[in-house]
């Protein structure tokens, strides 16, 4: 390892260091755990640390995550998770039971961690799996011919995505109700995507919408929302869109005219503002 060199101004219980690679963060964080304090400037870079679990021994790992989180309060934790499939085998009936101890993990840490969660595309989610979880902040689905689906509430609360990447087969039932999200992509292209009551009463930063085979069924879902950027460019063959949006708000659309004039159909949706492609 190379040197490193290391100045203490005159006030104490403060580090001045370059920024360097990653071969000195855990001396870093060891300092940051004895109170001392890294000169601003580096502050982030230092405090910026990413844990991974996703080996055969998940459950060590995520108690080894949260002891990590817990000795260094200062730093700011990306913690990713991707659950091996002796977790989440099915036939053992353990799916719904070890979900839930992962949802306890993901509520017990604090304010400075981001999730980052991984799931197969090839099972069923129950319901209230990922309840309150507001410390999530992506949810990927990997890509699987098997249609899933996602039960009632079972990411209700999680007021902190960044992102949502669905599969391309499933029925979401009011999985994603009371959610805020960043970024919102919903793609069809050859599959089936079902929406019953999904994403109501949520906050959505952006939402991009696009049905380019297949069938995207929207019942009754994204009422009483707020989203600020919607962009759509094909939904044509989008079932029930007429009886989504209810009492809801979208403050900036991007749309071709028959989608805005569709948009402009449906009861009790308002559109602030709109470019008409």
């Amino acid at each position: 390892m190379r040197s490193v060199i290391m100045s203490v101004t005159k006030r104490p219980n403060t580090v001045n260091v370059p920024r360097l690679g990653d071969e000195v963060v855990a001396r870093i964080l060891l300092m940051l755990r004895d109170g001392l304090v890294i000169s601003k400037g580096v502050n982030d870079y230092l405090k910026r640390v990413t844990l991974s679990c996703e080996g055969t021994e998940f459950k060590s790992e995520l108690d080894n995550a949260r002891e990590q989180i817990k000795k260094f309060p200062d730093a700011r934790f990306t913690v990713r998770l991707t659950p091996p499939n002796n977790w989440l085998d099915s036939s053992n009936g353990n799916v719904g039971r070890n979900l839930r101890k992962l949802s306890f993990y993901i509520r017990m840490w604090s304010n400075n961690v981001n999730v980052e969660l991984t799931l197969p595309g090839d099972i069923d989610i129950p319901p209230y799996a990922f309840y309150g979880c507001k410390r999530l902040h992506k949810i990927i689905f990997e890509e699987s011919p098997v249609s899933i689906t996602i039960g009632k509430r079972a990411f209700t609360g999680c007021t902190d995505l960044y992102m949502v990447s669905l599969p391309r087969n499933v029925i979401l039932n009011e999985a994603f109700d009371s959610c805020e999200i960043k970024n919102l992509v919903i793609i069809c292209d050859h599959s089936t995507l079902h929406f019953n009551l999904s994403f109501n009463n949520s906050k959505i930063a952006k939402m991009y919408i696009e049905q380019r085979g297949g069938r995207i069924s929207i019942n009754d879902s994204f009422c009483k929302c707020r989203i600020d950027t919607f962009e759509a460019n094909q939904i044509d063959g989008i079932m029930n869109f007429s009886g989504a949006f209810f009492h809801s708000t979208i403050r900036h659309a991007v749309t071709t005219q028959q989608i805005y004039q569709r948009l402009m159909d449906i009861v009790g949706l308002t559109v602030e503002d709109s470019i008409v492609m």
